[in-house]
């Protein structure tokens, strides 16, 4: 079975192209996040932009999906990178938010079922959107886990955090000690223990004295 998600604010209006970032599964409902560009704002002279989106769609109804798509601030952009969802059906996504001339920096939002926002917490200037964050893993431990990268001097590390809800701040921070090459965390799961595992790409280049 194949399903098309296209946001419409009026009728034979389609004024936004949308981009899935990462979906899953939560009970009979389908989850994908990520941004829908197009005209968000009124006025004389609309700008095209990027604003975070998540859509839940009931696969076992046969109703319209709901949006929930952000507005400005912080900035005038964002988009929602992945999700996972916690032990009480909330919806974890990290992303970031920005200018027109983007310098992405962090963001965990968590939504209620519905799209209710619930929680909003900075993660600060990425650095750049190659950077991720990437992925998010809701941990027992009552917090979520988000994998990305990070500069540090001239050095491109592995990074993975811990955010809980309404807490300003990482939980903990884990870079390695080996900052050789060009380091990326990708991907992050948790088990029901709270055990990590995380996924990542190094790139390490032989260079001529």
């Amino acid at each position: 079975e194949s399903r098309l998600f296209d946001r419409v604010v009026k009728e034979q209006d389609h004024r936004f192209a949308e981009t899935a970032r990462d979906c899953m599964v939560a009970g009979d409902k389908l989850i994908l996040v990520g941004e829908a560009r197009g005209y968000h704002d009124g006025g004389p002279e609309p700008v095209e932009r990027d604003r975070r989106m998540v859509i839940e769609h009931d696969v076992a109804a046969d109703g319209l999906p709901t949006w929930t798509v952000g507005g400005p601030g912080p900035g005038v952009q964002s988009r929602a990178l992945a999700v996972d969802v916690d032990d009480q059906g909330r919806y974890h996504t990290v992303g970031y938010t920005c200018l027109d001339a983007c310098e992405p920096e962090g963001e965990v939002r968590v939504y209620s079922p519905g799209g209710k926002l619930e929680s909003q917490v900075p993660m600060g200037p990425l650095g750049s959107a190659s950077f991720g964050p990437h992925d998010i893993a809701w941990s027992p431990a009552g917090y979520a886990v988000v994998a990305l990268a990070e500069l540090q001097g001239q050095s491109t590390v592995f990074k993975v955090q811990a955010f809980a809800p309404n807490i300003y701040g990482p939980l903990w921070t884990f870079t390695p000690s080996d900052k050789q090459g060009i380091q990326i965390a990708f991907a992050v799961a948790v088990g029901p223990f709270g055990q990590r595992a995380h996924h990542g790409a190094r790139e390490v280049r032989d260079v001529e004295e």
